[in-house]
């Protein structure tokens, strides 16, 4: 877009004067717009640093595997890292199972758990069993002189299981397991050239959603490899416009594809969009070149768990797009700066999201950045004496964000009903109900929402209410000794909601299931909380006023450890009946049952055997 200002005509002695302010106010024009057009968001990460036991404060790679371990590819080797501590893989001379190389470029964890390791000689394989590397060395496999060091760059894997690797010197090589070598991929190019006359830097490899590869390289700007052909073709350059990836400033360091299968491309200059389908490149951001720079073939392309596209772009900063759009945002990392050279004072290499959502950014210069998206500082909020629109007093018990009203918070307290929290107007107001047994004063222990907004509370003694949609009460669940299909306790602990019209009511007595559709409730039986028929009861309840005891020990007060003997005569069916308390490994009020070998042949705690 070109900008005319129309200056008003001044009586100066010479015009450099209007020129210089026309000048001026351009460039402020400018700037602002730009400014308006792409937010920024800083972010306050942690650092890793030598510190802390890296070896290096250059990162190129980092990944997770399948243990949850970080593995950190720096310039003075291998490092393994579980949160705590650091175990380092380096170069042993002499040793040939010691790691080839300690430049590392990247990393990546085959199906096997074994980890493929890119240095400045090749490719090593880390095999987890023996603790030890398999070294492939690429310049005496490929004929290089004996001086030469022919690196790997980045590591990828296929849908079909295919290992690729990038290189600075070879382009793109293939690991053939059959014969347990390196190979170079295959060309089909418009000039004819010989084999080994393909060489030079590759940086980029992705796999779209149809099984077809994509590959940036130097010489050949953008490629791709059909899923059904073995070779790669270039892109036809008649599509690509004026966007030209074989020039020196602009070459692909990064591709990915993204749900819809478009491909992300970044360059050293530049972040792009192809459309497989239509060939239509699309520009989303260009800069100026920085020629003779060495340190921007770095860039990652990588979605959130939210489907965002993050981008790590070398010495330009961090990128975050919204989704699959267009629009994005700059993020800055707070304490960084940008130099006069517009690069930021921090170059990000690889980066990687972990399985808990925290991002691991490598560096050049700062070792290993750690960004945790949901670690911010928690508000506290708490009963206030002053403030009628505080939290109840008790604390909270049960917590439910409400789906259909959005942004609301239902705060289930220990004494105080229900709060509803407003994070806008930072308020809490108040659901009470009627009060009987709830051995708190009117609890909500856990809670559970309808879809028209009704409520569902588990009190502490009330059993089970249901609210409508107003907040007022229309039913109460509460237990009755005589009648198996009501709750089973008046505690309750837990409310789920399935699927079905069904709520899964845990209580202190165990699970119950009620049919919201048809207002009807069953117990789920549990050896735990198994009642004995009335009959039975009252059979034990005879046997227990008659003098046919053998033994019986009727009455323990606290830090008691009493036995009894008893002496059993006559073979036959015994009833053991005991009272006591026992959770997971904590148990109280706890018996059990020996022989004259001291074996236990009885055991309150098992209830498979002794609970019938």
């Amino acid at each position: 877009m070109i900008l005319y200002l129309q200056m008003p005509k001044l009586h100066q002695p010479s015009g450099h004067n209007t020129l210089l302010a026309f000048v001026i106010i351009f460039c402020s024009l400018a700037n602002t717009s730009l400014q308006a057009q792409v937010p920024i968001q800083t972010i306050e990460p942690t650092y890793v640093s030598i510190a802390d036991g890296l070896v290096s404060p250059t990162v190129n790679a980092v990944i997770q595997d399948s243990y949850g371990i970080i593995w950190i590819g720096t310039t003075q080797g291998l490092q393994m890292y579980d949160g705590y501590n650091f175990q380092t893989f380096k170069n042993v001379p002499g040793k040939p199972t010691s790691l080839q190389h300690n430049l590392i470029w990247s990393l990546l964890e085959d199906a096997n758990h074994d980890i493929w390791v890119s240095n400045g000689k090749g490719v090593s394989k880390y095999i987890r069993q023996k603790n030890e590397f398999k070294n492939y060395e690429f310049a005496p496999a490929f004929n290089f002189t004996i001086n030469s060091q022919i690196a790997g760059f980045k590591l990828f894997i296929d849908s079909q299981k295919n290992l690729w690797v990038n290189s600075f010197n070879l382009q793109l090589l293939q690991y053939d397991a059959t014969t347990d070598e390196w190979k170079m991929a295959k060309y089909e190019l418009a000039d004819a050239v010989e084999p080994d006359q393909i060489n030079g830097p590759a940086f980029a490899l992705a796999e779209d959603l149809s099984g077809n590869l994509w590959l940036g390289t130097v010489s050949y700007g953008l490629m791709r490899k059909a899923k059904n052909e073995n070779v790669f073709k270039p892109v036809s350059p008649e599509k690509e416009g004026v966007i030209n990836f074989v020039h020196p400033e602009n070459v692909i360091t990064a591709l990915h594809t993204d749900s819809t299968n478009t491909l992300w491309i970044t360059t050293r200059s530049g972040v792009y969009k192809f459309n497989p389908y239509s060939g239509n490149f699309k520009t989303l951001i260009e800069y100026l070149p920085r020629p003779g720079e060495n340190w921007n073939n770095w860039n990652s392309i990588l979605p959130d768990p939210q489907g965002n596209i993050w981008i790590a772009n070398n010495f330009r900063g961090l990128l975050k797009f919204d989704g699959i759009s267009d629009r994005f945002t700059e993020i800055e990392i707070a304490g960084k700066v940008i130099m006069r050279t517009h690069g930021w004072n921090i170059t990000i290499t690889q980066f990687m999201i972990d399985r808990s959502g925290i991002f691991w950014f490598g560096s050049r210069e700062a070792g290993l950045v750690k960004y945790d998206p949901v670690n911010k500082p928690f508000q506290h909020l708490a009963h206030d004496e002053n403030n009628p629109k505080s939290m109840s007093a008790g604390g909270a018990f049960g917590i439910l964000a409400s789906k259909v009203k959005p942004g609301i918070t239902y705060v289930g307290t220990r004494g105080g009903g229900v709060n509803i929290y407003d994070p806008i107007k930072q308020t809490f107001e108040k659901i009470t109900f009627n009060v009987i047994d709830d051995m708190f004063g009117g609890s909500a222990r856990s809670i559970a929402e309808d879809a028209d907004g009704s409520l569902w509370l588990g009190t502490w003694g009330d059993g089970l209410i249901e609210l409508d949609k107003n907040n007022k009460e229309l039913k109460r669940y509460k237990y009755d000794s005589t009648n198996a299909s009501t709750i089973s306790s008046n505690q309750v602990r837990v409310i789920k909601p399935d699927g079905k019209g069904q709520l899964w009511i845990g209580t202190n007595s165990g699970l119950n299931i009620l049919d919201t559709k048809t207002n009807t409730l069953e117990r789920v039986d549990s050896r735990q909380f198994r009642q004995y028929p009335t009959q039975l009861v009252s059979e034990l309840e005879k046997l227990i006023s008659t003098d046919q005891k053998v033994g019986a020990i009727e009455k323990v007060t606290d830090n008691q450890n009493i036995s009894l003997p008893i002496e059993i005569k006559t073979a036959g069916n015994y009833w053991v009946m005991t009272v006591g308390e026992i959770f997971g490994l904590e148990r109280a009020d706890f018996g059990w049952i020996q022989n004259e070998a001291k074996d236990t042949v009885w055991l309150m705690s098992d209830f498979d055997h002794t609970f019938h």
